[in-house]
């Protein structure tokens, strides 16, 4: 037989107060977690559910702090494309 652990969902209050602990803002809170600002705004007024995967990461990062997460991918820059006039 296999034995399910059951918890409750991270709580609105939770996220602000997660979010906060950790010095971010909505948008780099957002940025870390690969979501949209939108979604962390929601989050904590309890307008929109989380998926579970998002519950376990939050909790991951209540435990271990930010080091638990790699740094999001940084686009590399392009050279300039832009065409010269008069010559």
């Amino acid at each position: 037989m296999i034995a399910l652990r059951y918890h409750r969902a991270v709580t609105p209050d939770a996220v602000r107060k997660l979010r906060q602990r950790l010095g971010l803002s909505q948008s780099k809170f957002a940025a870390l977690l690969g979501v949209h600002k939108v979604s962390v705004a929601k989050w904590e007024v309890g307008l929109l559910g989380m998926s579970a995967t998002t519950d376990c990461l939050l909790r991951v990062l209540a435990q271990q702090g930010t080091a638990a997460v790699p740094p999001p991918p940084t686009k590399p820059r392009r050279a300039s494309t832009r065409r010269r006039r008069g010559r």
